[in-house]
């Protein structure tokens, strides 16, 4: 089955973290994802699967949720076209969302589920959505500040992050910065601030950045004026001085990306790791579902020595949270 295939890593991950269901996206919809969790939570009960009614006589494969025993009871595992193909009965039922409607029609008696009728618009085709209203320019990265082409402890990371914010297809991701950049086209210091500033003007966002130090507030100015201009992207461009952990615990909006590169980490000593874990404690109930918790400056993979050497551990353990880059930078999504 060609969506097995697709899932199987993904599930692997989820399966590792012992979780009961899961929930199943295409990239492209358009629909309540906060409505579709509010009816899986509030309805699904003892049932094993919630999915969507289509055209009144198939099920949505682009999206669904279910026990991850049961998927695994259900579904076959498929390793070819021919495999696939078997179970069809005419030409039109190996396109996949015929194939799956029968066999949820022929395993009703097996498992239980919750069939529902809910909106749902696919962003590539219909011409009454946001996506086709908002102009996108192509992801390119060829003028993306100095430092991401030639920093390369980092160049990976902020390539992962960037991508995700815009397959993320918001007109507004909101990037929160703790720790703005210290120097101009730094290597060594990363220089993070020219990237978000450089994505949002291009791509759409806006930014908050946080330091209490005035020095680097004043160099974090100079580099947000030389890239954000008054016709470009952006929607809100913040600055402003003050401790990182008072500022998040007074920050009231949802945050897509939080970056967290203050304290420099000194070995033998826990400052740095502390804080950086008592801001994740300050602000983790206000990262978006789907949104990232990002860390400068990990020095030991195994250990996790650096900065965020107390808040990898505490993220870890979390289930709705999922580490998906590890380096000398490492990034969190938040799952639901």
């Amino acid at each position: 089955m060609i969506t097995r295939v697709f899932l199987a890593e993904a599930i692997i991950n989820l399966l590792s973290k012992n979780y009961k269901y899961f929930h199943f996206s295409e990239y492209d919809l358009e629909f309540d994802i906060d409505g579709y969790l509010e009816i899986f939570n509030n309805k699904l009960k003892n049932n094993k699967a919630l999915l969507i009614n289509y055209n009144e006589s198939i099920y949505r494969t682009d999206i669904f949720s279910f026990e991850f025993n049961e998927f695994n009871k259900i579904f076959p595992i498929i390793n070819s076209w021919k495999e696939y193909s078997k179970y069809s009965i005419t030409h039109d039922d190996n396109i996949f969302e015929n194939w799956f409607t029968k066999f949820i029609e022929s395993n009703k008696n097996t498992f239980n589920f919750l069939n529902i009728d809910f909106n749902i618009v696919n962003k590539l085709t219909q011409s009454d959505t946001v996506w086709n209203n908002y102009s996108r320019i192509p992801l390119d990265f060829s003028d993306a500040p100095f430092v991401f082409h030639e920093d390369l402890l980092r160049k990976n990371g902020f390539d992962k992050i960037i991508t995700a914010l815009y397959n993320n297809t918001k007109k507004d991701n909101i990037i929160v910065e703790i720790g703005v950049s210290r120097y101009i086209n730094n290597i060594s210091d990363g220089d993070s601030t020219s990237i978000w500033s450089w994505f949002i003007s291009k791509y759409g966002g806006s930014y908050f950045g946080c330091d209490i130090s005035n020095n680097s507030i004043n160099t974090c100015k100079q580099i947000l004026l030389n890239t954000i201009k008054e016709n470009d992207n952006s929607i809100n461009v913040v600055l402003t001085k003050d401790n990182g952990l008072d500022y998040l615990k007074k920050f009231n909006k949802k945050i897509d990306l939080l970056y967290l590169d203050t304290i420099d980490w000194v070995e033998g000593t826990f400052e740095s790791e502390k804080f950086h874990l008592d801001l994740v404690l300050a602000s983790i109930d206000k990262i978006s579902v789907g949104g990232f918790v990002m860390f400068d400056d990990t020095f030991n993979l195994e250990n996790y020595n650096g900065k965020a050497g107390l808040a990898i551990p505490y993220l870890l353990s979390l289930k709705n949270f999922m580490c998906i880059y590890k380096g000398y930078q490492f990034i969190f999504r938040r799952d639901y």
